[in-house]
């Protein structure tokens, strides 16, 4: 199921403060709905009708770890425990290029896969089914997980009430029937307010997920602890939840782990231990815990000597997403601040702008901003423009830079990039003061004395 409307729960009812960590992570696919991959049910989708999912193991391919009853996968006999090695004989070593080959395909249309059974190798050709028409015929015969996902198709239309009735009806039933990931779907109903907003009741879906086995929804059950949202804030109890959606194999849960081991959230302060949960979430998938990894190596920490070069790795893969996951633009900047400066890697001012860019502009970083805006400024790996850098200045300034805002309104005092208006500037440079930026007090003191 896809947490992109669990930040903006959080957001509307607990505000996301900075402090209130670990922060919800909304980039990320949890385990309930790798067939898809995707962040919106598409009832046109081209699918097999089973479940996959990447393991740690020497088979190369993806693990076949669930099949609809009555699915296409089903009827040309793929089995739990196989493994899909190769599509149309393409390999496909990890879940994101499995998605990325059945992505180019059409429902009706055949497929060639190279499964490994035990020690054999089988060819198997199957017919792939329409998302929506496979999801309704296995829910009619009785298949909860082919009504959960159903469900998902309906709730992401909300076209009518009807669709949003027929959602709900879908998760009740596939809970009822004991199917934990359904009674994650209504935990989410009710913390989003799609039924009406009601803390309590998503509390309680929650937490019969949790006991049922669902990885992700202990990880959103820990997450309410974590936020104070429809229960008294508890960081002891919320840890653990967030240890065992990580030991279940949700890797966004090991980086909420290790944020409060390394904080000190309900538990001692021991960045041993959250070194060893970034890794472990990091090499599940989770390009946050990729990033906190980078910057355990990159700074340092109790029992982790400073590692530039083991940084800028943790950062590139962080950065790099695997392609069907949204990068971490925190990973981004960083290693944009090491090609830089040539640490841990060759110095590349060209690849420090490239990675700048995206971590500005898309990742909204003020300090990407800043550094890319100074770039600009010096014509350093990049094509002087001062017009530009001072763009870049003010959108720092927006989100809260104070170095940005001094940077230009002395653009606007000099008038080099900027047309020249001392009232603009004297306003970015008060911006910058408010912001704690020393210089910038005592320039706009200067200005005001005159």
């Amino acid at each position: 199921m896809t947490r992109m409307a669990w930040c903006l729960a959080v957001l509307l009812c607990a505000g996301c403060a900075r402090e209130a960590l670990p922060p919800p992570v909304v980039e990320e696919t949890p385990p309930a709905r790798e067939e898809e991959g995707k962040e919106k049910a598409d009832e046109d989708q081209a699918i097999l009708g089973a479940r996959l999912r990447d393991l740690s193991t020497a088979v190369k391919g993806v693990l076949v770890y669930e099949v609809l009853a009555g699915s296409p996968a089903d009827r040309v006999g793929l089995l739990t425990g196989d493994w899909v090695q190769a599509v149309d004989g393409a390999p496909v070593e990890s879940l994101c290029a499995y998605q990325a080959a059945l992505a180019k395909r059409v429902p009706g249309e055949d497929v060639t896969l190279a499964v490994r059974r035990g020690s054999e190798t089988l060819t198997v050709v199957v017919r792939l089914g329409r998302a929506f028409d496979v999801y309704r015929e296995t829910c009619d015969q009785g298949e909860m997980l082919g009504c959960l996902l159903l469900g998902d198709i309906y709730k992401f239309k909300m076209a009518a009430p009807a669709d949003q009735a027929r959602a709900r009806k879908l998760f009740e039933q596939a809970c009822e029937a004991g199917l934990a990931e359904g009674c994650g779907a209504l935990g989410d109903w009710y913390l989003l307010g799609w039924g009406g907003l009601d803390e309590a009741r998503a509390f309680s879906f929650y937490q019969q997920a949790c006991r049922r086995g669902s990885a992700s929804g202990c990880y959103s059950y820990a997450h309410l602890y974590a936020t104070g949202v429809g229960v008294e804030r508890d960081d002891a109890r919320a840890i653990d939840l967030y240890v065992r959606s990580c030991d279940g194999g949700y890797p966004v849960g090991c980086h909420s782990a290790g944020l409060m081991y390394q904080q000190g959230r309900g538990v001692d302060p021991a960045p041993e231990v959250a070194l060893e949960l970034y890794t472990k979430g990091c090499t599940a998938g989770s390009v946050q815990a990729c990033t906190e990894l980078g910057k355990s190596y990159q700074h340092g920490q109790e029992g982790v000597a400073p590692d530039l070069a083991r940084a800028a790795t943790h950062f590139e893969r962080g950065c790099s997403g695997d392609g069907c996951f949204r990068k971490d633009y925190d990973s981004c900047a960083s290693l944009a601040v090491l090609y830089r400066r040539g640490q841990g890697v060759p110095e590349d001012k060209v690849r420090a702008a490239q990675l700048f860019e995206p971590a500005c502009t898309v990742g909204s970083r003020a300090d990407a901003c800043l550094d890319l805006a100074s770039m600009y400024r010096e014509a350093e790996g990049i094509e002087k423009n001062l017009p530009k850098s001072v763009e870049l200045y003010r959108y720092a300034c927006a989100s809260g830079s104070g170095q940005s805002c001094h940077n230009a309104a002395a653009a606007h005092e000099s008038g080099a990039g900027a047309e020249v208006d001392v009232a603009l500037a004297t306003e970015y440079y008060d911006q910058g003061c408010a912001a704690g930026y020393e210089p910038s007090c005592e320039r706009v003191a200067q200005l005001k004395a005159r």
